[in-house]
This record gives structure tokens, C-alpha cells and sequence, in this order.
């Protein structure tokens, strides 16, 4: 987070606004989840697991819907359901 909410004021490390006093604790920790959901979802395609890491990119567009995230996610859930259809399926006895 760049600017402050509520005043724009530009923001530092700190979780108050330097201008308005503004708690920002909150909205930041949301944001670290989202980094921490995004890099798991790496993680987890790197492992071959496309299927959880569309649900690591599910959880951080629920955080912060925004335009990359959506396309991060539409992206990983198309990767999995093509990965689930390819995947040799098993005889049920």
C-alpha cells in the first residue's frame, strides 16, 4: 500500500497514517496474506499441483479482487481443469 486510504498521504513501513492517524494494521495484513497466497500458489505450480495452486490464487483474489489477480486466478482454474481431464483416471472396481 502506497498511499494512505482515507487522506492519499504517501505511507511508509508504519500501520498509522503520518497524516491523519489513520489504523492501517488491518489492510496491510490483508496484503501480506495475498503475497503469501500468490507465492504459494507458485509454489504449488512449480510442484505440479495446478489444482491448489488455483486455490491459493482463489484465496488471494478474495482478498484483493483487482484485474491481475482475477486473471491469475481464471488462468490456474483453466490449468487445472485441463490438468484433471488429462490426468489417466482409475478404474473404480
Amino acid at each position: 500500500m502506497e498511499r494512505c486510504p482515507g487522506c492519499r498521504a504517501r505511507l511508509g513501513e508504519e500501520a498509522l497514517c503520518p497524516r491523519c492517524g489513520c489504523d492501517l494494521s488491518l489492510p496491510l495484513r490483508a496484503e501480506r496474506q495475498v503475497r503469501r497466497h500468490l507465492e504459494a500458489a507458485i509454489a504449488a505450480l512449480a510442484a505440479g499441483d495446478a489444482g491448489s495452486a488455483a486455490c491459493y490464487a482463489r484465496a488471494a483474489q478474495t482478498l484483493r479482487d483487482d484485474e491481475l489477480n482475477r486473471r491469475i486466478s481464471a488462468w490456474l482454474d483453466k490449468l487445472a481443469a485441463t490438468s484433471q481431464s488429462a490426468a489417466p483416471r482409475v478404474p473404480m472396481p
